[in-house]
This record gives C-alpha cells, structure tokens and sequence, in this order.
C-alpha cells in the first residue's frame, strides 16, 4: 500500500515542487558517481556514452538544491503547519542523506588525482561501485513511485555492499601489518569507505519509503 504523502495530487505545491528538486538531485548524483568511478578506475568515457563531467560543479548544484528543498519546506509550514507535515520531515531527512552522497562522491573522484595502478585491491574496488550505481536509480523509482519494494532492495543492497566493503577494509589492514602500507593501499582503503558510506545514504533515501518516520535510516522493522 503506497502511503498517501507519495501521492502526487495530494502535496501542496511546495511540498510537490520540493520532491521534484530531490529527485532532480539523486539523477545528478548518479552522473556524479558515474563520473566519479570512470575516473578512478581509469575507465574510457566513450564506453559510457556520456560526456565527462565536473564532479565538484555538480556538488555545489547538489548543495544548492539541498538548501531549496529546507527553504520550499520551511515556506510551506510557515503557511500551512499542519498540511503535509509527514511529508516535510520526510524530505529534509532525504535531501540531507542526498547531499550527503554528493560530498562522498566528491571526494571519491579526488582519488583519481593518485593515479593509481591496476591491481586486485582495484578490481575488488570497482566490483563493489558496480553493485553501489543501479541503488541510484532504484531509490529514484522508490521515491517517486512509494514503492516499499524497490526501497527494500535497496536497503538489501547495502546490507550486502557494507558486507563485502568491511571484509576487504578488515584483509587490507592485516595485510598492511605485515608488509606495510603503500599508496595505492591507503587510496583503495579511502575509497572503499567512501563507496559504503554511499550505499548507506543510497539505503537511507530508500528507508523513507520502507520505514515508519522514527526508523529513517535504519534498518527494515522486524
């Protein structure tokens, strides 16, 4: 059952233009990370089809768009306190984690400045920002749809993504205590971390669809 605040004909105009800005947002994100993973895995942009993009324009945009969602949000309690009140706790809560993932994708196309080489620690790395870019477009289609399904395959997702990402986080630090860390160790470490922290913003987006309003960014409820 959708819960009625995902209906469109429901919200009041700001309400309505709000989740509009957060879902251009989360479409600008999943070029981010595109982006963002092309540059760090040394991958041709031509493959993708798509232009090369500047991550960290994109970011300010990202945090523009934060900014205007609080702002519609706060205009529309300002006038009308009580109409789509859910609605508005549930959206700042969202762009928050939206924003979030922008910085994290920032700073992971950082690391494409350490030109690091090809390796297993690099391969395992992409693998898991493979299973990180469909959740974008998934927690996309949860929101606008309110489908708890969709959310709930996300959230699934990143119980698997932080799985696997703490597992390689766990090996490379033992490794590294036997024969010391390199470069391109400490990059892949930083940047696994980075790629789990996006899967779990991915995930809270998707919990406001799956959860009750006290467990936004928590787990599925038993």
């Amino acid at each position: 059952m959708i819960p009625k605040f995902w209906n469109v004909r429901d919200r009041a105009p700001l309400i309505y233009d709000a989740f509009e800005e957060v879902y251009g947002m989360l479409e600008r994100t999943d070029g981010m990370f595109d982006s963002a993973c092309r540059s760090l895995f040394n991958m041709s942009t031509e493959a993708s089809g798509e232009p090369p993009v500047d991550v960290a324009i994109l970011d300010e945009d990202i945090d523009y768009g934060e900014r205007a969602v609080r702002r519609m949000v706060f205009q529309h309690l300002s006038m009308n306190p009580k109409q789509d009140l859910t609605a508005s706790l549930i959206l700042v809560s969202i762009v928050h984690d939206v924003e979030r993932a922008g910085d994290y994708i920032k700073s992971l196309s950082y690391l494409s400045r350490w030109d690091v080489k090809s390796s297993a620690e690099a391969d395992r790395s992409r693998a898991i920002s493979e299973k990180i870019r469909p959740m974008f477009g998934e927690a996309l289609n949860a929101l606008r749809d309110g489908d708890d399904a969709i959310a709930r395959s996300v959230m699934d997702r990143h119980k698997a993504n932080k799985k696997e990402a703490n597992a390689f986080l766990q090996e490379m630090l033992e490794a590294s205590s036997t024969t010391g860390g390199t470069r391109d160790a400490l990059v892949w470490n930083i940047g696994v971390q980075y790629l789990r922290r996006i899967s779990a913003h991915l995930s809270n987006v998707a919990s406001s669809v799956a959860n009750p309003f006290d467990r936004l960014g928590g787990q599925e409820p038993i």
